[in-house]
């Protein structure tokens, strides 16, 4: 089902392991349902670390080389400047990048099956980022937007028809 949730904490609390759980499931739960359907993961921040951070986290829970090229295959990421569209992720020889989905032009993003957008407050609070993010969100049937509860409170304007949810510990 079409699902927009948005979850509000405190820094530390635990919002974007969650997120992380939320994706593992997405691509696992699908990969046993049906195998001729690829599910697709974007994750959005403002800074690349934290993109590859989270990459590097999924990763390292495949053991098998095979399964986690699969699984990094399904994943994309977005950092700033978000105009430049979403990265795909690969690993070789100990190191991990990210390169440009050739095919992502304005009018053609991929589909994607979720669609998590990390540090929400800070991107939502700028209306220059939020145009850039918008179309991402509007590519996917679901969406999980994570925000730093003491800075969404006011100034900031999400997205209409979230599912807020205030995480109180992980």
């Amino acid at each position: 089902q079409h699902m927009s949730v948005h979850i509000k904490a405190p820094a530390g609390a635990g919002k974007t392991f969650v997120a992380l759980h939320f994706i593992m499931t997405i691509i696992k739960d699908q990969d046993a349902k049906d195998r001729s359907k690829t599910p697709r993961v974007l994750f959005i921040a403002r800074n690349a670390p934290l993109t590859v951070f989270v990459a590097k986290w999924l990763a390292s829970r495949i053991k098998s080389a095979p399964a986690r090229k699969r699984l990094l295959s399904r994943l994309h990421v977005a950092s700033m400047p978000f105009s430049d569209g979403p990265c795909a992720v690969t690993v070789s020889k100990n190191s991990m990048a990210a390169t440009p989905v050739s095919d992502c032009g304005s009018a053609s993003l991929p589909k994607y099956d979720l669609v998590v957008i990390d540090e929400a407050h800070h991107i939502f609070r700028k209306e220059t980022l939020r145009l850039q993010v918008e179309p991402f969100l509007q590519a996917s049937d679901k969406c999980l937007l994570l925000s730093d509860i003491s800075q969404s409170l006011s100034d900031v304007t999400f997205p209409a028809g979230l599912h807020d949810v205030e995480l109180t510990e992980v």
